[in-house]
């Protein structure tokens, strides 16, 4: 249960690995996903449902942060790129 409570549990400013951390991670990983399935030329739903999933992802990583108490000085950093990274995606593909 040590991991899990590690997760899960309230964590100091300076945390690193929170469920919120991870989530926001693989939002990152979604937009450049989302961004390459564009170049490719994958199937529409597929990219839709990737680009959803991504934005999704940031609904429920601030959510979870402040739900859990597990905002971080990392999670300050990372939120705000993969926001950029999911904008500059969709505005390529504009």
């Amino acid at each position: 249960m040590g991991f899990l409570n590690s997760l899960f549990g309230p964590r100091e400013k300076d945390g690193i690995l929170t469920i919120s951390n991870l989530i926001t991670l693989g939002g990152i990983l979604l937009g450049l996903v989302y961004a390459l399935f564009y170049v490719y030329g994958a199937n529409r739903w597929l990219i839709f449902s990737v680009l959803f999933l991504a934005g999704f992802s940031d609904l429920l990583d601030g959510f979870l942060a402040r739900r859990l108490k597990q905002s971080t000085n990392l999670g300050k950093i990372i939120d705000p790129v993969r926001d950029r990274i999911l904008l500059f995606a969709i505005l390529g593909h504009i």
